[in-house]
């Protein structure tokens, strides 16, 4: 949408907030579609009335509500960067300067080289 803003000599800033919101939303479910044509012409199988998608609003409101659970019990806090969090692997990345992955097990720490320089830590 940016870009379609630049091209027409416009900034995100100057158009209103619900409207960005819709014409993003629009755009993502357009690419929803083209998405979900090729996967049935490719003959994949899914519940293609009713994908997952994390822009549904029952979903937004479940992340809204895992979100404040984090914040009753206050687990939340505001760092100076964001960490990235893997439920299924309880583990946290975060980058690293060296371009190693450091990977901290629960029976010690591994190396691996890494083109991502992510340093992943589990608790």
């Amino acid at each position: 949408m940016e870009e379609a803003y630049r091209a027409q000599g416009k900034s995100k800033d100057d158009v209103p907030v619900a409207q960005l919101r819709a014409e993003c939303r629009a755009f993502a479910e357009h690419w929803l579609d083209v998405q979900r044509e090729q996967f049935i012409r490719l003959g994949c199988l899914g519940d293609w009335a009713r994908p997952y998608t994390t822009m549904a609003f029952a979903a937004e409101a479940q992340i809204v509500r895992e979100f404040l659970k984090f914040a009753m019990n206050g687990a939340l806090y505001q760092g100076s960067k964001p960490v990235m969090w893997s439920v299924v692997e309880k583990t946290r990345a975060r980058r690293s300067r060296g371009g190693v992955r450091r990977a901290h097990l629960a029976h010690g720490v591994r190396e691996i080289s890494c083109k991502e320089k992510a340093e992943v830590h589990t608790t």
